[in-house]
């Protein structure tokens, strides 16, 4: 006997993974963050006209990233990896 399916039911997709860079810049020529400072990357989405913030519920909201060089206090980047539902975003 066969179960009709609903359209409520999750089904499996594949998962994308995309590593992403983020900048931190600094103006005034002084570090902003010391060698064994940990950053924390929040993502969310910035597109609504109203100045409102989106979280996206299936993304893990923040990432710890450690151990960062900083050989240029003016400019270096933060790299982080996420891992979503391409259908989903």
């Amino acid at each position: 006997m066969n179960v009709p399916k609903h359209s409520t039911e999750r089904r499996g997709s594949l998962m994308t993974r995309s590593t992403l860079c983020g900048v931190i810049k600094s103006l005034d020529k002084h570090c902003i963050l010391d060698s064994n400072d940990v950053v924390i990357v929040t993502l969310c989405d910035i597109t609504l006209w109203d100045g409102a913030h989106l979280d996206c519920p299936h993304i893990p909201q923040r990432f710890i990233v450690s151990k960062t060089e900083l050989d240029n206090c003016d400019y270096f980047p933060i790299p982080f990896t996420i891992y979503y539902d391409d259908d989903e975003i």
